[in-house]
């Protein structure tokens, strides 16, 4: 069930991204059955017409003229039009998809970022997610397309100990298959941690925050780099048993079929000349042995592969069907009161908590949370923002729980900077609003903010002022970094300010 599930919803996810281009996929699919069945069968019409005894020399000619015309017709269709329609579908499928993953992502609680599992599903998610659903459709139609190819040449070349021949083909070809991709995605599933460390390392040794400090301290670099030539070791130890039980079963699957495939070619040629089938039949039979088995390990090749690509889908749900922040109706129109009664809080296989935690902070206080480093300060921001939800106890704001609030309507009375707040790659302005500029009054929003944090004079006098893009952090200090955090704070005009470590 969860494999017509997973296929039924590729489909749609590829028919949201364009439902024109998957009618031609599905035009393709009609053109590419009919031209392989007359392929097999007007080939032999042909030869046996060219071994009559008084057979017309132009109508021969005319007859290949149109066989010419059927080829050349096929390898346009299949050669120019069905690559470049499956790039731009790809492309479009892959853009929708991946927006819809982003904005999932958005609504999860972030208490998950705290679970590696949750980690390991979310970076495969957003691999796959896409190019997987346009996968999974294509194997699909190859099967439709091998089978009913199949089936239609049997039912007219019913010889069986060909049937016998390619059955045995099929069936070396398709446990090799169910194997090597049962392994493949085993495999798959063992690098993803390793893919993980891959990106943090890029991530470190990218960014303009990392630099001073590796610079400056030889013990890390030497410490990042074993740890990177160890796992990188592991991993090609990995890969290399990988491929080598790999290679050892693809050449023992070849030379069976190889066996297979050269039995039948004996028995065909021995059918011709016992006078049992006829010149062309012969060609048809030699032509059949190959281009039927080739059809036949199609159909049941592409089984094992549209069952990884069903596990892949699967996985990709696995993120898309994540709960996700429960929220109520109510909308929160000002900050009166916020109250914890007994919150209990735990993170994921951590053995961090916050236990039965209790206080009220009225409008217009000004409070200070003062504890240990560890203690849980940054924990009660984003339980009170509204980010995570306590596993025990009560947050109310003016009274009522926050599961009665519409969530987003909350977050609005907070403006927070956080301890490891984020300068995006958008001009200053935009940092400051977290959104694009509109109008006169959104910029002289953003020279209050500037004023305010007193960063105004540095950025009025750059070339493009508050239009200027931040390429990365390199054009401001972390100082300055932090006041562009605490101005986009002020920018928001909430009516409780939050400041984490500040």
């Amino acid at each position: 069930m969860k494999l017509v599930k997973n296929i039924v919803f590729s489909v749609q996810e590829i028919a949201k991204a364009s439902r024109g281009a998957l009618f031609f996929l599905i035009f393709l699919l009609i053109f590419n059955i009919f031209f392989s069945i007359c392929d097999i069968v007007y080939l032999k019409v042909l030869i046996d017409y060219a071994l009559l005894e008084n057979f017309s020399f132009l109508l021969l000619l005319f007859g290949l003229c149109i066989y010419l015309a059927l080829v050349f017709l096929s390898k346009m269709v299949t050669g120019l039009f069905s690559p470049l329609l499956a790039n731009i579908l790809e492309g479009r499928v892959m853009a929708r998809s991946n927006g819809t993953l982003y904005k999932k992502i958005l609504s999860i609680s972030a208490v998950h970022y705290n679970d590696t599992e949750f980690y390991n599903q979310l970076s495969l998610a957003m691999r796959e997610s896409g190019i997987r659903y346009f996968q999974l459709v294509m194997q699909i139609f190859s099967f439709l397309q091998s089978a009913i190819v199949g089936f239609t040449v049997f039912s007219i070349y019913g010889d069986p100990v060909i049937l016998l021949a390619c059955a045995l083909s099929t069936l070396n070809y398709m446990l090799y298959f169910f194997w090597v991709n049962r392994k493949n995605y085993q495999f798959t599933k063992q690098e993803e941690p390793y893919e993980r460390l891959v990106h943090y390392f890029n991530h470190t040794f990218y960014r303009r925050e990392y630099a001073e400090e590796l610079r400056s301290n030889r013990g890390i670099q030497s410490l990042l780099l074993k740890k990177f030539d160890g796992e990188s070791e592991k991993d090609m130890d990995r890969t290399d048993k990988f491929f080598h039980i790999i290679i050892i079963r693809s050449n023992l699957m070849s030379c069976l079929d190889g066996l297979i495939l050269w039995v039948v070619a004996v028995y065909v040629s021995a059918q011709i000349l016992n006078l049992k089938i006829s010149t062309g039949e012969f060609l048809v039979m030699i032509n059949i042995v190959s281009s039927i088995s080739g059809q036949l390990i199609e159909i049941f090749k592409v089984l094992p592969d549209i069952a990884t690509s069903v596990r892949y889908v699967g996985d990709i749900r696995k993120i898309l069907d994540y709960p996700e922040d429960s929220t109520g109706e109510m909308i929160c129109g000002d900050f009166e009161r916020l109250e914890f009664r007994h919150v209990f809080f735990v993170y994921p296989s951590s053995a961090f908590e916050i236990r039965d935690i209790s206080f009220v902070i009225e409008k217009n206080e000004i409070v200070a949370l003062v504890g240990k480093n560890g203690s849980g300060k940054s924990t009660l921001v984003d339980l009170f923002t509204g980010l995570i939800r306590p596993e025990d106890g009560e947050i109310l704001l003016n009274g009522r729980a926050y599961q009665e609030y519409d969530i987003r309507s909350v977050r609005k009375l907070f403006g927070t900077v956080f301890q490891d707040f984020q300068i995006y790659e958008a001009s200053i302005a935009e940092n400051i609003l977290m959104r694009e500029v509109e109008s006169i009054e959104d910029r002289i929003l953003v020279e209050e903010a500037l004023w305010y944090v007193g960063l105004h004079e540095k950025i009025t006098a750059m070339e493009k002022g508050m239009d200027s893009i931040i390429c990365g952090e390199g054009e401001f200090s972390g100082g300055e970094c932090q006041r562009l955090a605490i101005a986009r704070a002020y920018a928001k005009k909430t009516p409780v300010l939050v400041f984490d470590e500040p």
